[in-house]
């Protein structure tokens, strides 16, 4: 893979617009631009990563140390995220080093890594390189893995502490994989080291399908991966996961997510989860049918969403309509 460098020519700027510059300021210093990041987790370990594989080669390390680190965010207004500012800082980038874009800038010289893990607007265009599997790798090695106490462990991460509101029924979900032996963690209540060693030490995952499940990558080579679905659609990014690090993966439905109603796309939830028959037939345990009043209480407030967007869309047609009358009566 190559780095890139683009100069701008002595001149260049004395006239920006002209000569294709639209800047705001211009920077006197070399930087290398890292893409335009996402604060979600499962970014963060994924497409975030893409441009980062130059800091495993030394000679590529030392070459680009003096460089600040320019990165864009794709909400402008936000911050980069705690969690992944741990991960540069663990991956060796300080923080004095980095330089948040949100306005036309100029600088002295760009470089521009190519992309280790590509998530292009086609399926098609999905990929990775080995340099992505070698920065994974180098995640888990700089973590001190071995721990003789969780070893083999049967492991359930649960995102019921986040309380985004967005995962109805997970609280059914976790209790039977309880039951059924698991021990049970909540990913923001784990430092990243210690997210890396139950990964690594773990004889089976299971998790909620989403970016919980992307820390699979973090997997050992003989564990095994069962990810519950919450809703009909194909994350593209888990499918490049299990494909670049050869996992073992079960996926298992446990859906009643209603899209007809829903407020955004589909893969943004809100989800509905309940014990469905391939979940208790996994098991071999008996099924207890679909938890009508539940499902009741996780429709209303979406139906109650989409009656008042249909209220406003209608208000606000009739609204130009009687504009366009008054408008032409007092022609």
């Amino acid at each position: 893979m190559s780095i890139q460098g683009g100069i701008i020519k002595p001149g260049e700027l004395e006239n920006p617009v002209q000569n294709g510059y639209c800047h705001n300021s211009f920077l006197d210093e070399e930087i290398l631009y890292i893409g335009n990041l996402i604060n979600g987790w499962g970014h963060c370990i994924t497409n975030n990563l893409a441009r980062l594989w130059f800091l495993l080669d030394e000679k590529m390390r030392f070459k680009y140390e003096s460089c600040l680190i320019g990165y864009t965010l794709l909400y402008d207004k936000a911050e980069l995220s705690g969690a992944f500012l741990y991960l540069l800082e663990f991956l060796g980038i300080e923080k004095k080093r980095l330089i948040k874009i949100d306005t036309p800038m100029a600088f002295r010289k760009v470089y521009l890594p190519e992309e280790c893990f590509v998530s292009g607007v086609s399926r098609k265009n999905w990929y990775y390189t080995k340099e992505y599997q070698l920065i994974i790798n180098f995640l888990i090695n700089k973590c001190n893995v071995v721990n003789e106490k969780i070893k083999g462990e049967k492991v359930y991460f649960s995102r019921e502490k986040i309380h985004d509101g967005r995962d109805h029924g997970e609280a059914k979900i976790r209790e039977i994989f309880q039951e059924q032996g698991f021990s049970v963690y909540y990913p923001e209540c784990l430092s990243f080291e210690e997210q890396v060693r139950i990964l690594q030490n773990c004889s089976i995952f299971a998790t909620t399908e989403g970016s919980i499940a992307h820390n699979a990558v973090f997997l050992n080579k003989k564990a095994e991966l069962v990810i519950l679905k919450k809703a009909n659609y194909v994350n593209l990014f888990q499918t490049i996961i299990n494909t670049a690090f050869n996992i073992q993966t079960t996926f298992i439905d446990v859906n009643k997510t209603n899209t007809l109603f829903s407020k955004n796309i589909v893969s943004a939830g809100p989800f509905f989860l309940y014990a469905s028959k391939y979940l208790c037939k996994y098991f071999s345990i008996d099924y207890q049918g679909f938890p009508c009043i539940d499902y009741l209480k996780y429709l209303i407030p979406l139906l109650s969403y989409r009656i008042k967007i249909c209220l406003i869309k209608k208000i606000i047609y009739f609204k130009n309509i009687l504009r366009k009358y008054l408008y032409c009566k007092t022609k």
